[in-house]
């Protein structure tokens, strides 16, 4: 009799997974309750969901580096700003390759890293998109690369590649949209 018993545990667990599968309400929680998250200098501002965790900062005085994120829905999600002050102005075609050169410092040691061709979007950015393997999961990026005054500014968000495009339409579009930078503002206290 106990084997049944414990045969009838392993749906009762199966159970929590189609909840898990329930894309629209772990969405929506997922991506709940944006609060905006401003750098104490002032120097850039983004919305972040309540509930997800800073898990990086390495704020040194020539570079700013955050990254927040949770997994909440199974799946990792994450979102990171890099903010440093380049010697000089820099061309489109620089900004692309610090962009592109920022992903791989990353990412490009994982198996299946590949970046595409950058598309330069209305707010004068480039985006580069990527993707790469993590824990045998294919994951998908985008990074956004641009200068403002004198400072280079990428912000990258990171899901699975299954996910990206619903956590897209979620949310991830809500905090693209939500950065902003202040290129007169420092990058440390000091």
């Amino acid at each position: 009799d106990e084997e049944p018993m414990m045969g009838d545990e392993e749906p009762m667990m199966g159970d929590e997974e189609p909840m898990m599968g329930d894309e629209e309400p772990m969405m929506g929680d997922l991506f709940a309750n944006m609060q905006t998250y401003t750098f104490d200098t002032g120097l850039f501002q983004i919305d972040i969901p309540q509930g997800w965790e800073l898990h990086e900062q390495d704020n040194v005085s020539d570079r700013v580096t955050e990254m927040w994120g949770t997994e909440a829905s199974g799946n990792p999600v994450m979102v990171s700003v890099i903010i440093v002050e380049p010697p000089a102005e820099l061309s489109n075609d620089e900004v692309t390759q610090l962009t592109v050169d920022g992903v791989t410092g990353a990412f490009g040691e994982n198996p299946g890293f590949e970046t595409y061709e950058s598309e330069e979007q209305t707010d004068g950015s480039f985006l580069i998109p990527f993707v790469f393997e993590q824990d045998g999961t294919l994951m998908r990026g985008n990074a956004y690369g641009e200068q403002r005054g004198n400072k280079f500014s990428m912000l990258m968000m990171v899901a699975a590649e299954e996910s990206f495009s619903d956590y897209w339409d979620a949310g991830l579009s809500t905090i693209a949209n939500s950065y902003s930078i202040d290129p007169t503002a420092s990058l440390s206290m000091e």
